[in-house]
């Protein structure tokens, strides 16, 4: 298998030279692609293929359907988690208070 992000370093290629090969395709795009948010788009894979002489069925990147998260998918989780983390936090005060109001009943009982 042959990564398409090794394969542009060993070329020596900048995202925007790429991006040029590849039919004007634009570096953060690339940049996706190349770290696995996106998958390899078949049109790259048969342009590099004829370009270098390689088998475009061995180029690859780590993407995989339903695996990779965007960053804002990444802040949402992470608006999430606060959040619940501050739930919590109320429902130990809230404990804490009825905790001490049974206490005081049980006392003046």
């Amino acid at each position: 298998m042959i990564d398409i992000k090794l394969l542009r370093k060993q070329k020596k290629i900048s995202q925007k030279d790429w991006g040029e090969l590849l039919g004007g395709v634009n570096p953060p795009y690339i940049s996706e692609v190349e770290n696995g948010k996106r998958p390899i788009p078949g049109k790259w894979k048969t342009i590099l293929a004829e370009k270098f002489d390689i088998d475009p069925d061995k180029i690859t990147n780590s993407y995989k359907p339903g695996f990779n998260r965007s960053e804002e998918d990444e802040l949402l989780i992470q608006e999430l988690r606060n959040r619940i983390k501050a739930q919590e936090s109320l429902m130990q005060t809230m404990q804490k208070a009825i905790d001490a109001l049974t206490a005081d009943k049980n006392k003046k009982r």
